[in-house]
């Protein structure tokens, strides 16, 4: 369950950034569609990766491989979205 709650943090956390970052630079999207595809990508991200993690980083580190999987496809998810909605 934690792990479920920290894919959630790292998904919105990602969100918030690229959202403040895009702004400033006069691309971004709305905040809450980036925040939902951050949360959303952030929990599919952290779930694939996780079931992928023992075939590939072995059974010890693939929590973190998980946490690693969650932050990439939630910035790849905001990025997508910003293009999307703008």
């Amino acid at each position: 369950m934690t792990l479920i709650i920290g894919w959630i943090i790292i998904g919105a956390a990602a969100a918030m950034a690229l959202t403040s970052f895009l702004s400033g630079r006069g691309a971004g999207g709305s905040t809450v569609v980036n925040l939902i595809a951050g949360v959303a990508g952030g929990f599919i991200g952290g779930y694939v990766f996780l079931l992928l993690g023992p075939s590939i980083v072995g059974e010890g580190p693939d929590f973190l491989f998980s946490l690693l999987g969650a932050a990439v496809v939630a910035v790849s998810s905001v990025l997508v979205a910003s293009r999307l909605v703008k």
